[in-house]
């Protein structure tokens, strides 16, 4: 039985699975690119997922550092990472839908979690006040295994990645998929600073 490999951020030195942090790789013209999904060729840098890791290797130029030629923004950087899996999750989404793991609205999603079945409830950051209370009053109160997100995508964003109209609440099952869709939730929720 073989264990996923251990990487190190260059930055802070912790160590975490190819999942837990992002990787980066300099293209043949020198260009620094996001490796979301871990499959480019190159020797690769390795950084958390985190505002302060990202912010400060950007700003400092460490990544590569023997081809410092290429200007760039840290903020800019971190915005094209955030796009980048930001973009991901949101295909997900509609990937999800067409396979049944999915439940958009507000009573589709407490009939998963009451039933244990929901792994992901997600509420769209404009959703109301008095909506946002009241589900979470409700998922707290509910002995559930499902982690809950908020904060990061709009009811258009989710409406249109599911193929409706505006959804403020959208419940994922269990699957690969979804364990894949939580990786790249938790990385957003870490660079939440700039989401």
């Amino acid at each position: 039985m073989s264990s996923e490999p251990i990487r190190t951020c260059l930055l802070c030195r912790s160590k975490n699975s190819k999942l837990g942090l992002l990787r980066f790789v300099r293209s043949f013209d020198g260009e620094i690119i996001f490796d979301k999904n871990v499959s480019l060729p190159g020797r690769g840098a390795w950084l958390c997922p985190s505002y302060k890791c990202l912010n400060y290797a950007f700003l400092k130029k460490i990544l590569f550092r023997d081809q410092k030629n290429l200007p760039f923004e840290p903020e800019q950087m971190i915005q094209k990472v955030v796009n980048k899996i930001k973009e991901s999750v949101l295909s997900r989404f509609g990937l999800l839908k067409r396979m049944g793991a999915c439940e958009a609205g507000r009573d589709c999603a407490k009939r998963l979690v009451e039933k244990n079945q929901a792994k992901i409830v997600i509420l769209a950051c404009d959703l109301a006040e008095r909506s946002k209370n009241e589900l979470n009053s409700f998922l707290n109160s509910t002995p559930s295994k499902a982690f809950i997100f908020s904060e990061m995508f709009s009811m258009e964003e989710i409406g249109n990645s599911l193929g409706r109209d505006q959804t403020g609440v959208v419940a994922f099952l269990e699957g690969r998929i979804t364990d894949e869709l939580e990786v790249d939730l938790i990385r957003l929720k870490s660079l939440n600073k700039i989401v």
